[in-house]
Parts: C-alpha cells; structure tokens; sequence
C-alpha cells in the first residue's frame, strides 16, 4: 500500500525507520482525544476501571505492516483499483460469477470524483469489513486523515472519524469488535515537533474516541498495534533513542519489546517473547509472531494464545541481508530471502507443516517479472489471488488451496474478470 512516507520523517527518521524494519511496532494512548477512565497516563501506570470488564473477542482487520488486510465477505472480497490519476476505485470481487465490478450503480459512470460511490482520493487508503459495514482509512493525498464506513454495496457512505491536521493513522495493524476499532496514531507535538505514537480506541456506537495507551519514557520511541489474541491486543514498542545511543550497530540494540494490553489499555502480565534483535525481522498474523533471522536461517513462531513458541531452521533460510515472513495464512506461511545478488529479486519459499518449497511465484515486487501469487482473500476451498499488479489490467484468480500450497501451474487457476475503468 502506498503512503506519504516524507510525512513520516522527521528528525528521528533514519534510526526510526531502521527499527522498523527490523520489528513493526504498537502502543499504548495519551495525547488530543479525552483520558481513558481508570487510566492514569500521565504516570505511565495502567489502573484498571472499577469492577473489571468483560471484553468481546477482536479481529485481525489489517496486518501491521500495512500490506493485507481482511477485506471481503464469504461473498467477495474488496480491493482497490489505481485511475490514471492515481485515485482509486473500489471494486468488490464476486466468487460466484467470477467478476470484478467498481463498488457504484451509476450508468455510464467514470469513477472519478465523489460523486462515485466506488472513488477514492489520491493518498494512502486501505479498506476492511467489520459489521457488515465496509469502512475506509483515507489520507486525501496529505488533507486531513479520516475513517469513512459506507454499506457493503457503496452507499451510504459517511465520515465516521476526522483525526486532526497535526495526526496521521500510523501505519500498522487495525483491530476491531462489534463495539470497538482500534487503531494507532502518529501526532506531532507543535511545541517540539516530535511525533507522539498512541493506540486509540473508537466507540463503533458512540462515535467517542479515546487514548489508550502510550509510553512516554522518551520522545525517540513507537508504540506500535500488531494485531489482536482473542479479546487482547498485541504492542510492540521500539526504543529509537536506545538505538542511536547505546550501539553503533541498531540491530544490536535492546529496543524492541512485545506485549498484550486489554481493551483498555492495560498491559497484560506474562511471558512475552524476547526479541532476538541482530539480524531479526518479524512479521504478526492470526495468534502468531513470526520471528526469521537471516544469519541462522531460522524461522521461529511465537504463539500468544498459549505461549509455545517453535523453531525451524533450513539453511535455504540464511543470507546476508533480510530473510522475513511476508504472509502469514491459517494454512501456511510465504517467506521471502533476499538474493546475494543486490540486482536479483528475491528467492520466494513456502512453509507448511515443517516443510519449505521452492516458489516459481513471486509476492511483492511490481518489476519481478514472475507471475504473482499475493493472497488477497481466504474464498473458503480457494483463495483469492492477485496474479499480476498490472494498474490498467490486474489479474486476479480462485485457486484451490491444494494447489496453492502444491505451487500448481497457473493452468489450474479460475480467472477472475475485471471490469475495465476507462
């Protein structure tokens, strides 16, 4: 998904964004929205309302690192078409005739404006479905941020949370309930200029927007939402200051800590896996952290429903640079490997079950010639798959998960048909 990333660079950036990459981040709230009851947040402490409460199990809505989200119904899945422009289209997928139609029932409609219920503004966007309501985080090419909702046919659309002109949606994970969103912001404080990372939650019913969770041991550090473990949320906190100075090497830094939170933002006592920092990069997905260091060419899963954590090592795993987890699916994972070659794109492995296999596809990589085999929605017996990022004429395909995880030849995949925008 594309972002404005020179809004996000500011006098931290460089050792910010090194840590980053090698985690992906969450946190808890202070800040423009009202204090959270029971929360003392000012003191760092997390207090507990009166009484406790009982929470509603969550969703995993959007990946933390922003490049999938959980986009469709047992229907069609939702994506997003790029205009000429660079505005883009809303275009529901349906499974059962095999098409892709732009997301409006205007006759003779070009999908270029907000008269369209399908169009979208130039800037970063990215859509999930909670509720049976689509909604959409929008950043109108550097206007203020917002979090449109619209039925799942288009209509209705309504703009349910304006963030202010100095707060971005951070990039990262987006979990919700029937009765909450949450999601982490970025604000930049106009008496310092440095950015401030809180997790906020959004009464769905109430439209009231608070701050749950933040650190403020420093002002060089993220707090960063993951994703969720059944009614928690998952955090993970980077420390930039700790890596500029107390390591010439960031990746040798202890910056990096992992941890759940409830629904209020209070943190969860327990064992949290600790962070296995040089040479490390983690990808989160379902219940699981997925730990790769491209040295030791392992791959190790931290589950936090239960607390076990497995290591698998295969010396196809190892390289000089970074070796990560690009999708994590209930079946299996799809790992990338960076080449030796600094010219050549990336070596692509499937895991399942213990095993790793060699893929003929590709994931990420709008230049790598291979065909694609992004997973963009779990279709039951299939999964949806984009197969060519083409912005004119993407290519997309049903494709039986047996032979997904076989690496089938793609004369075994179910076209979808797109319909053309102009």
């Amino acid at each position: 998904m594309k972002r404005d990333l020179s809004r996000r660079i500011n006098g931290f950036a460089a050792a910010l964004l090194a840590a980053v990459l090698l985690a992906g981040c969450a946190a808890p709230a202070s800040g423009g929205a009202e204090s959270t009851d029971g929360f003392d947040i000012a003191g760092g402490g997390n207090v507990p309302a009166e009484g406790g409460s009982s929470f509603l199990p969550l969703e995993n809505l959007v990946s933390c690192d922003q490049k999938f989200s959980q986009t469709g119904t047992e229907d069609g899945a939702y994506i997003r078409r790029t205009l000429l422009d660079w505005s883009e289209v809303l275009t529901f997928i349906d499974y059962e005739a095999k098409i892709g139609v732009p997301l409006c029932s205007q006759a003779n409609c070009t999908h270029s404006d907000d008269t369209c219920t399908a169009w979208l503004p130039v800037g970063w966007n990215t859509q999930f479905v909670l509720n049976d309501k689509l909604y959409v985080i929008c950043s109108a090419n550097g206007d203020a941020e917002e979090l449109l909702e619209m039925d799942l046919n288009g209509q209705n659309r309504r703009q349910v949370l304006p963030l202010n002109s100095n707060e971005i949606f951070s990039a990262a994970g987006v979990v919700g309930n029937e009765q909450y969103l949450f999601f982490g912001v970025e604000e930049t404080k106009p008496e310092t200029g440095w950015p401030e990372y809180t997790i906020r939650r959004l009464d769905l019913k109430t439209g009231k927007l608070e701050k749950i969770h933040q650190r403020s041991e420093g002002k060089n550090n993220t707090v960063t939402l993951l994703g969720a473990c059944g009614d928690q949320l998952v955090i993970q906190y980077v420390d930039a200051l700790g890596i500029v100075q107390e390591s010439n090497d960031a990746s040798d830094a202890m910056m990096v800590e992992t941890y759940c939170i409830d629904q209020n933002g209070q943190r969860i006592p327990g064992g949290y896996p600790a962070w296995q920092n040089k040479d490390t990069f983690m990808n989160y997905a379902g219940t699981c952290l997925y730990l790769t260091n491209n040295a030791e060419g392992t791959l190790t899963i931290h589950d936090f429903a239960d607390g076990s954590e497995t290591t698998f090592q295969d010396d196809r795993l190892r390289c000089s640079t970074i070796t990560y987890t690009v999708e994590a699916l209930p079946e299996g994972l799809i790992l990338s490997v960076e080449s030796e070659d600094p010219k050549a794109y990336p070596n692509w492995y499937l895991y399942r079950d213990g095993e790793l296999t060699p893929s003929q596809y590709a994931v990420l990589g709008e230049l790598d010639t291979r065909i694609k085999n992004r997973v963009v929605q779990d279709a039951g017996t299939c999964y949806l798959v984009q197969r060519d990022y083409s912005y004119q004429h993407p290519q997309y395909a049903l494709v039986a998960k047996e032979d997904f995880w076989a690496d089938a030849d793609t004369d075994k995949d179910i076209p979808i048909q797109m319909d053309p925008l102009w």
